[in-house]
């Protein structure tokens, strides 16, 4: 299996050590001399070693990279040296490698730490996509910066990368809203976070579980379910990449029921126009009329206005378009790292077929943009989709709600 630590700085070589705990201990790096891989062959003289500034000027990397895989080494980590003024392109190897192992044989992880001395390149190379997401936060949190710093320094967003931004906005949307109602409690365990909302006890989407470790996730089941069983919750889901057919095999082994499976999009901000303010648009939205809306909406039966009762506007961008007196659009976003999150777009039946949510969207993505974000995520149902997609998102694929209701 190769693994390639990518986008580490030179100031950072040092936990490049730590990196390779993640996967067999005694796997061969390139930042340490080892007769399994130096000297290199093509490049350097006899019996000399590679020292960790070398990395990049290595000839033939992909054939000794290629040899140590077909010699039965089961991981190589390869890291790429980053120069505060200029850039490598290891990541090329990694892609060459990975071709040649097949798609079943490799997996690419990325690292990063943000000290502000430059500014990464993106993948060279697709990898199999929503695979690797909970190895890609444990390298990030090794390295200091969590997925926010991790996502700073990409390029170029592909759909792993999009799927780890994802992920990580709607674990930080969990947290955000922590608190929002008596009783409600988030709480961040070792790869997953935890929403318990007493105050809504037969709503799963609530009473939720974001995880980007699913070995972690099958480890705690126990204890997860044991915890909304003891909070009176009747129903509570599990967010599931569509690639995971393990995590999702999992839970219907324990009970759990495919119960919706909305779009997981993703948005260039680069590509967004500002059009005109509709007529009502205001940015002063109160954040529990905007959960009303979305009941309202939805036929939600004061779920979201009951979950988020005392939710306050602070850290948020709250859009909306008033008529009559009333918010008959809206919608809220949040940053968390380089992403604009968004979340409860509604509306009112009477007001549907003007645009009034896209033209919200399109100044909310706008004004992300004008923050510095780079791109925005979000899930999608089937009739929020279309309304995306004209504003430029693009599908990453389903991401699964398997819920479980108590009998």
């Amino acid at each position: 299996m190769l693994v390639a630590a990518h986008q580490v700085g030179e100031r950072q070589l040092q936990h490049l050590g730590d990196l390779g705990l993640l996967g067999d201990p005694d796997a061969p790096r390139l930042d340490q001399p080892d007769e399994r891989e130096d000297p290199v062959a093509g490049h350097e003289g006899a019996d000399r070693r590679q020292r960790p500034d070398e990395l990049d000027v290595v000839a033939g990397e992909a054939d000794l990279l290629l040899g140590l895989a077909q010699r039965g080494h089961a991981q190589i980590l390869v890291g790429e040296v980053l120069a505060p003024a200029r850039e490598r392109d290891l990541a090329r190897v990694a892609a060459q490698v990975g071709a040649a192992l097949g798609e079943d044989r490799h997996r690419l992880a990325g690292a990063v730490e943000d000290r502000h001395q430059h500014r990464g390149v993106g993948l060279a190379g697709r990898v199999h996509r929503r695979g690797l997401l909970g190895r890609q936060e444990q390298l990030a949190q090794l390295c200091g910066g969590g997925h926010a710093t991790y996502d700073r320094a990409m390029a170029d967003v592909d759909d792993a990368v999009g799927w780890q931004r994802l992920i990580a906005s709607l674990a930080q949307w969990s947290r955000t809203i922590d608190g929002a109602s008596d009783g409600m409690r988030v709480t961040d365990h070792h790869g997953f976070v935890t929403t318990i909302t007493p105050a809504v006890p037969d709503r799963s989407l609530v009473n939720d579980v974001v995880y980007w470790d699913r070995d972690e996730l099958a480890a705690a089941y126990d204890r997860i379910s044991d915890a909304y069983a003891g909070a009176g919750i009747d129903a509570w889901t599990v967010w599931v990449p569509d690639a995971d057919a393990q995590t999702a095999a999992l839970l219907a082994d324990r009970g759990h029921l495919l119960d919706s499976d909305p779009e997981a999009m993703l948005l260039d901000l680069e590509t967004v126009e500002r059009p005109p303010e509709p007529p009502g648009f205001t940015r002063e939205v109160d954040p529990v009329e905007l959960a009303r809306l979305n009941d309202d909406a939805y036929g939600l039966r004061n779920a979201f206005a009951r979950a988020l009762e005392h939710l306050e506007a602070g850290g948020l961008f709250l859009y909306g378009v008033e008529e009559a007196g009333e918010l008959a659009s809206g919608l809220v976003t949040f940053d968390h790292g380089e992403d604009c999150s968004v979340w409860l777009v509604a509306t009112r039946e009477r007001s549907r077929g003007r645009g009034l949510a896209g033209a919200l969207m399109a100044h909310a993505m706008a004004d992300a943009r004008e923050r510095g974000r780079t791109t925005s995520t979000l899930q999608a149902t089937d009739l929020g989709r279309p309304v995306y997609e004209r504003l430029g998102y693009r599908s990453l694929g389903e991401i699964q709600l398997w819920e479980k209701r108590r009998r």
